[in-house]
């Protein structure tokens, strides 16, 4: 079982562009097997794609605060109007952008996380400083759990710095956006 499971990863990756067919890495499969995140491959397609916001570190964080989420949600924000505008757009941009990569995972026998805007819209907020307990009232987080979604978002976008040799851009937000969300109460500092 463990070599058949191997074998579909590594037919899929080879599908996809990230091996060569003798088992070796192309180019994308170079920086992309240095993401050490929660969905890799969701991202790594996202970041070929040019789905993630590469000006923009709030956008940026909110949109991985939704990869690493592993809640269920309803997603009624989206129909609310509750949501920002260009939240609205960049979440509703990788969510269709990634559809088929995603439907092709899922069919292959490997998971697809579901990406909801809830904990995006939360992110974007707290990048924007909007204060602690205004976004914790009526959230669907409690705060401990708010707080360990900031820290592996925190997490997956240091991971994404680290890939500035192919993507200066993308890394170069990445590492604001980490700069954006690791602040008090979450992260407290000592003088």
């Amino acid at each position: 079982l463990l070599w058949n499971d191997f074998l579909a990863h590594m037919e899929f990756l080879m599908d996809e562009g990230f091996l060569t067919r003798d088992g070796r890495l192309t180019e994308d499969g170079l920086w992309a097997s240095k993401l050490r995140i929660d969905v890799p491959l969701m991202v790594a397609q996202a970041i070929r794609l040019n789905l993630l916001p590469d000006q923009d570190p709030a956008l940026l964080a909110a949109i991985m605060a939704s990869f690493v989420n592993e809640k269920e949600f309803k997603d009624d924000l989206l129909f609310e109007g509750a949501l920002p505008k260009r939240l609205k757009t960049g979440f509703l941009d990788i969510r269709k952008g990634l559809k088929p990569f995603a439907l092709k995972l899922l069919s292959s026998g490997f998971s697809a996380p579901n990406l909801f805007v809830q904990p995006a819209f939360l992110m974007y907020g707290w990048a924007h400083d909007t204060p602690w307990d205004e976004l914790m009232t009526g959230a669907d987080y409690a705060e401990g759990d708010f707080a360990r979604l900031i820290l592996r978002t925190a997490e997956n976008l240091r991971q994404i710095a680290k890939i500035g040799d192919s993507f200066p851009n993308v890394a170069k937000t990445a590492a604001l956006a980490v700069d954006m969300i690791l602040k008090e109460p979450v992260i407290t500092q000592y003088h």
